[in-house]
């Protein structure tokens, strides 16, 4: 699959799911950044688990939960979610609630399977268990989960933001490098920069 027909298809695929599509006008509405954010990690983690050879219904999960994996930032207070200054202790404990919340939100969401729900409750999880918002480790945390992980930190450190700039490609996949112990699986990792060489994105 060519690089446009990739883009073109990962664009169908977010067009083909109405209640995904309405929950992205609602977090559009609320802040352009965080939706903005949430179709960029669709289409990354689209194109990665493409080029993992994942299966027709694995990447429809896969996509379904990158799209809406921060969708529970649309009950953050904006003060908090937008703040151009380190967040202080408690102001981080009401941040690290929106996976609980995104997934309270879309838990009766019959669009939405198990996998799809588990990235959105788990994109914070960490291999060590030093993730939230249960503090799961290893093999606790499933293949979709973990490639949204990794793609997730990826656009966030390349887009510009209120509170920091945004990083050159290159040097943001030497930072996930840095950060990988305990944190990301280094195998998907090496598998994702091989992605990023073959799709430049």
């Amino acid at each position: 699959m060519d690089d446009d027909r990739l883009v073109d298809a990962a664009i169908q695929f977010v067009i083909s799911n109405p209640d995904a599509l309405v929950w992205l006008t609602h977090l559009r509405s609320r802040d352009e950044y965080t939706a903005t954010h949430c179709i960029n990690v669709c289409i990354l983690a689209l194109t990665f688990g493409h080029a993992l050879e994942l299966d027709s219904e694995k990447l429809h999960r896969l996509g379904m939960g990158a799209l809406l994996h921060d969708i529970g930032k649309m009950r953050v207070p904006d003060d908090i979610l937008n703040k151009p200054a380190r967040l202080t202790k408690e102001e981080f404990e009401i941040m690290m609630q929106h996976p609980t919340i995104g997934h309270a939100m879309l838990v009766d969401d019959h669009e939405l399977d198990t996998e799809s729900l588990h990235v959105v409750l788990h994109h914070h999880e960490r291999l060590d268990g030093g993730g939230y918002p249960l503090g799961m480790a290893g093999n606790e945390i499933p293949l979709l989960t973990r490639i949204t992980s990794i793609v997730d930190v990826y656009d966030a450190i390349t887009s510009d933001r209120c509170y920091h700039d945004a990083i050159a490609p290159a040097l943001a996949l030497e930072n996930l490098f840095k950060w990988s112990a305990g944190n990301f699986d280094v195998t998907l990792l090496e598998h994702f920069i091989k992605c990023l060489g073959i799709y430049p994105i």
